[in-house]
């Protein structure tokens, strides 16, 4: 059983990048794409037909890189009734991975057990963890089925190719129903979880497939359960581009169908600067049958930018108590963490949460609020200090906002920013807190 997850806070940041800026960030790393790679003539979940004769011979995808760690958590397995009485088997021999689903069927048929099976693919090399087999009753009869996750041993490569082999117990016997291959680029799919999760009576079994590049790793997670005929994929959608996901199931209604919760940690690269969790959420949806994402959103953070740019989201969606609660907190609240130089880059961003605090007041209309928000700020950031080209365009704006409106106020404050760019909107941008941080624009500078 996966652990509950945190609650989540659902803000939505829709910032807008200035062209010009974009050439000064650095390049985010190149995220793999999600698209099915099986071997020449199968599909990437391949149905199997019994023939006359049975065969198997499935080949490994392309190799590439291998992941360093498996962020997924730790799967739990149901108990049914066994297909076969246990019996002493011969462990498997080192032979071509293209044997090697037809050799573990005869291995469970001669009633090799899931230790002896373990034991026997580790010593061959071809196990992969760290669950590399699994039984339980996937299809409703009460009776187990055997998962198998292998990897090809004569392939070095990052990551392992390889296969996940679904065997159904029918008529007292195992056979090989299919195989389920991984996306391009990500190794052989792993066992994460066995259990009912859409309450429908039936096991489903959620496997997942990694990859790692210079400084991310990436997880493609799937959701099968049996309809009859085959495995099918119940998890519309990829998880594949989120960087080092934690996979969790949810049920906070305990209504026994649950939650597919996948929260992304961060790039490992200081170049990505301070990073939030990603937080991607599906949730079953009986009139398909599948789980469909449900909504897509930012995870808390400790750190000054995050809270500024949490206080820019609610002033873009128009609640100013809020937005003002959150820039006021980006100004006095010690126990927010700052990035790099703290020294420089906190009194920047208070200067612009105090120039924001302006704003507020006067789209409130409340003119002496206004007033005395720059008061404040003026103070707080005397001339030459890292603050005080916001104390300019703060001045700049309530002119225009005295002269006129506040569409007027507006105008004077992008006016001046857009003639002080490297003083006013590069400091607060991915130039200092990196290229997982967004730009504040020209537009952003008032709404």
């Amino acid at each position: 059983m996966f652990p509950e997850s945190r609650s989540i806070a659902k803000l939505a940041l829709l910032l807008v990048l200035p062209a010009a800026f974009l050439a000064a960030c650095a390049a985010a790393p190149t995220r793999p794409a999600a698209t099915a790679s099986a071997p020449a003539g199968l599909a990437a979940s391949q149905t199997i037909t019994p023939p006359a004769t049975e065969t198997a011979t499935p080949r490994p995808p392309a190799p590439s890189r291998t992941p360093t760690q498996t962020p997924s958590p730790t799967a739990t397995f149901p108990v049914a009734q066994a297909c076969l009485p246990l019996a002493a088997v011969e462990p498997l021999a080192q032979t071509d991975f293209s044997e090697l689903p037809t050799l573990i069927q005869s291995f469970l048929n001669s009633g090799g057990g899931l230790d002896a099976l373990e034991r026997s693919l580790t010593a061959i090399y071809a196990a992969n963890p760290p669950r590399p087999v699994a039984q339980a009753d996937l299809n409703g009869d009460g009776v187990a089925e055997t998962v198998v996750s292998v990897v090809d041993a004569q392939v070095f490569a990052d990551p392992k190719p390889g296969a996940l082999l679904l065997y159904n117990c029918e008529a007292g016997a195992y056979r090989l129903v299919q195989m389920e291959f991984p996306a391009a680029g990500f190794g052989a799919p792993r066992i994460v979880h066995i259990q009912d999760i859409n309450a429908d009576g039936l096991n489903e079994l959620i496997v997942s497939s990694a990859t790692c590049g210079a400084s991310a790793c990436f997880e493609d997670a799937r959701i099968l359960g049996w309809d009859g005929v085959q495995y099918r994929n119940l998890l519309e959608g990829s998880t594949a581009e989120l960087p080092f996901p934690d996979l969790q199931i949810t049920d906070f209604d305990r209504d026994g169908v649950f939650d597919l919760e996948a929260a992304s940690n961060g790039i490992g690269s200081v170049g990505a600067g301070p990073q939030r969790p990603i937080i991607r959420h599906y949730a079953f949806d009986p009139t398909v049958g599948k789980w469909l994402l449900n909504f897509e959103t930012l995870g808390a953070s400790t750190f000054r930018v995050h809270v500024l740019h949490d206080a820019e989201a609610a002033l873009h969606a128009g609640d100013t108590a809020v937005a003002a609660v959150l820039y006021q907190e980006v100004i006095v609240d010690d126990g927010l963490a700052d990035w790099i130089d703290p020294g420089r880059e906190r009194p920047v961003l208070a200067a612009y949460a105090g120039y924001k605090l302006v704003v507020i007041a006067a789209l409130n209309g409340d003119v002496d609020a206004a007033a005395a928000a720059l008061k404040t700020l003026t103070a707080a950031h005397p001339t030459n200090t890292g603050g005080h080209p916001y104390v300019e365009m703060a001045t700049a704006f309530v002119q225009g906002f005295l002269a006129g409106d506040v569409a007027d106020g507006c105008l004077a404050a992008q006016t001046y920013a857009a003639t002080h760019v490297e003083q006013i909107l590069l400091p607060l941008g991915p130039m200092v807190y990196g290229y997982t941080n967004p730009e504040i624009s020209l537009l952003d500078v008032c709404p």
